[in-house]
């Protein structure tokens, strides 16, 4: 029904006739999760069905995952095969989602995201998400104290109010660029109130302020190398940055970059680019340089398209106008710049990523037929059209 661009959780519909009639619901609780408090997982960990590990819950203030996720840590075993599991509490009530770990810890997502969005879902409405562009994580105060000029005295009343925080406050760690957080703030921020409201350690509730935002900004206080000042930023929604629309062309897809893939690769969002694929030998786009990125086991395209035939494309759509002329034409070039996160060594030497490249590209008649496949929000599924008649 919904899966969220962000954080990692979704929700699916399932006929009733398909669920065994001895299989009990779980419900998940109204309550956030407690420092000290009884745990257990069901999971699969290290192949092992139904595996149960049992602990306690050891933080309430943790930032992890791949995106802005304020999350629990548990002291018990989640390693490989739990993700995607409930984190029960001694009633059989689920208080969180684990999808992290280790041999010694889980990480669960706080609750409080999953009962947001099931108030939308309930109603068959698509939750309301929206976000500034900044990457948070948490930071100790101590050292804020040490390196930026934070007050000693905040410190002491921010211990007192936040006794479980472990001295952690919430700081942005990254900007995606091409979002309003570009503009606005910086990596190092310490995010000290929301809409004057004092934020603390809780990044759930600096999300749901900006899901929940009336306006089009969200004003937040912030300590910026000693110093303590307002600023606003613009909200946008994170639903227009999904993707929603790729193509298949020359044996590759291509698509607008979504938050997850600016935040791994340090593109723009939005910014038309080659996706990971598993593309074979003898396509069209196999020949250009350094265009692919190659692991052990797989291809990583992160090349962002700039030029066709020296026609700027700066959207999907201008793309896909131009596909039949370069089909047509058959030899074309195309202007791009390579995101792979690693160097590479070339005939000059080494050279970091953000490379700049023109290749040559003669278009194979044997590739697939180019074609656009756009999301169905209704049926949740991909829709499939020809570009070629």
């Amino acid at each position: 029904m919904y899966y969220d661009p962000w954080r990692d959780y979704a929700f699916m519909k399932i006929d009733t006739k398909d669920i065994p009639q001895d299989v009990e619901e779980v419900t998940f609780s109204m309550q956030d999760p407690a420092m000290n408090q009884s745990v257990f997982v069901i999971g699969n960990n290290e192949n092992q069905g139904f595996s149960i590990h049992s602990g306690v819950v050891s933080s309430i203030f943790k930032i992890a995952g791949s995106m802005p996720q304020h999350a629990i840590n548990l002291s018990l075993n989640t390693k490989g095969g739990s993700s995607g599991s409930p984190i029960f509490d001694k009633n059989g009530q689920a208080i969180a989602l684990n999808y992290a770990g280790s041999e010694t810890f889980g990480i669960g997502l706080h609750p409080k995201y999953i009962r947001y969005a099931l108030t939308f879902i309930q109603q068959n409405k698509l939750p309301k998400r929206q976000h500034i562009g900044a990457i948070f994580h948490d930071y100790s105060l101590d050292d804020a104290v040490k390196y930026v000029n934070f007050p000693t005295e905040k410190v002491k009343t921010y211990i007192q109010q936040y006794p479980c925080c472990f001295n952690k406050a919430v700081q942005v760690n990254k900007i995606l660029k091409g979002t309003p957080a570009e503009k606005v703030l910086l990596p190092g921020d310490i995010i000290w109130a929301v809409n004057g409201q004092e934020a603390g350690p809780h990044l759930v509730d600096l999300d749901l302020a900006m899901d929940k935002a009336k306006s089009s900004n969200i004003r937040l206080q912030i300590f910026r190398e000693g110093k303590l000042m307002d600023v606003d930023v613009k909200l946008y929604n994170l639903e227009d940055h999904k993707i929603k629309k790729m193509v298949n062309f020359g044996g590759t897809m291509f698509f607008e970059m979504d938050d997850f893939q600016s935040r791994i690769s340090g593109a723009p969002v939005k910014t038309l680019i080659l996706t990971a694929t598993s593309t074979s030998n003898g396509t069209s786009f196999k020949s250009a340089t350094n265009l692919i990125n190659v692991h052990k086991t797989w291809e990583e395209y992160n090349s962002a398209v700039k030029k066709l035939n020296n026609v700027p494309v700066n959207t999907l759509d201008d793309f896909i106008k131009v596909i039949p002329q370069l089909v047509a034409k058959k030899y074309f070039t195309m202007d791009y710049v390579n995101y792979s996160p690693e160097y590479k060594w070339d005939e000059v030497g080494w050279e970091s990523k953000f490379s700049s490249y023109r290749a040559d590209v003669h278009y194979d008649q044997f590739d697939p037929l180019p074609k656009v496949f756009t999301f169905d929000n209704k049926a949740m599924e991909w829709k499939v059209t020809k570009i070629l008649p």
